[in-house]
């Protein structure tokens, strides 16, 4: 595999993009643009409003700012220059919840979902930006649907819709043409050119069909029970489990971040996405929060500050087991 080197820790970042020949850092005091070569800042913009994602677009020209506090207006950031252009104004009568967002593979679109609150009702909505006309559609106006979020399939030319309750749902020419309904999970991935699903399990992950079908289980933490908090609780926990996971289809990879009880230490296992064997297994005694694989970049989230690993493709390396910060 290729070599995962550590190569900066940002101690005050909320999100960060990868735009190619720059790293875009959310903090506190606003928005900074990096250099990718050095590290080094180059812009800085005091922009205040709260987000918790910055979603790059793919021709790494421009960057959303999510914010999942103030949805009624949407903002695109260019990059290098941070200026600020409002792609989306929500005019209607109730409460916009924005929950997520994707671009098209071309970068022309940008695609929004979102809850819609209107009388205490909620239902989501698929809010579809041509980015080069300016032209704007609305999907799923009081359909009664609830998605939780989205992914653009570039293999399958789909965006793919997740449900609350397992289903996940094609949408292609302005209406669903497939659903799928699968166990539950917090993330989905679709690997192997888009045929197969890859979703996350307590101890592991699963492959499964677009029917639905789990097609291979494939636990690899032991479960060791934890002794329940009471006499009364139903059921144990497990000593490692899953904490979050990401996928790279370019590398074939998959990291896998499990959290360890007590001591609540984490790890994070990479797995090759084509046998599925383990390459490499790294510990933290920080807090980890989450993970987020940009290529060729992994943002680890601490309590101790944003850290970037840096994939290098230069040596293979054996399975190993150590800390690498």
């Amino acid at each position: 595999m290729p070599k995962l080197t550590l190569i900066k820790k940002f101690v005050s970042a909320n999100a960060i993009g990868n735009l190619g020949n720059y790293l875009v850092i959310k903090s506190l005091d606003g928005l900074t643009v990096f250099s990718a070569t050095d590290l080094l800042p180059i812009v800085k913009s005091p922009d205040l409003d709260y987000v918790n994602r910055l979603i790059p677009s793919p021709d790494k020209r421009s960057l959303l700012a999510f914010s999942t506090l103030f949805s009624d207006s949407v903002y695109l950031y260019a990059v290098p220059s941070l200026k600020r252009n409002l792609v989306f104004q929500y005019k209607g009568k109730g409460i916009l919840l924005l929950k997520d967002a994707c671009f098209s593979p071309d970068s022309t679109k940008l695609y929004l979902l979102a809850d819609e609150v209107v009388a205490g009702k909620a239902e989501s909505i698929l809010i579809r930006k041509n980015l080069k006309t300016a032209v704007e559609e609305i999907f799923f106006e009081n359909s009664g649907l609830r998605f939780n979020g989205l992914k653009f399939i570039v293999e399958l030319s789909t965006l793919a819709l997740f449900g609350p309750n397992g289903e996940i749902s094609f949408f292609q020419g302005g209406s669903l043409v497939h659903q799928s309904r699968i166990e539950n999970y917090h993330k989905a991935f679709f690997i192997e050119q888009g045929h197969l699903i890859l979703t996350d399990t307590k101890l592991g992950f699963n492959l499964i069909s677009h029917n639905g079908k789990i097609i291979q289980r494939c636990d690899f933490l032991i479960p060791v029970p934890l002794k329940p908090l009471n006499s009364q609780a139903r059921e144990f926990d497990y000593k490692e489990t899953y904490a979050d996971i990401e996928v790279s289809n370019k590398r074939n990879l998959i990291l896998y971040l499990t959290v360890i009880k007590p001591e609540n230490k984490f790890r994070i296992y990479v797995f090759s996405s084509l046998d599925f064997s383990l390459l490499k297994k790294m510990s933290f005694n920080e807090v980890v929060y989450g993970i987020d694989y940009q290529d060729p970049y992994l943002f680890v989230r601490t309590d101790k500050g944003t850290f970037v690993f840096l994939f290098k493709d230069k040596e293979n390396l054996k399975a190993t087991s150590h800390k690498d910060h």
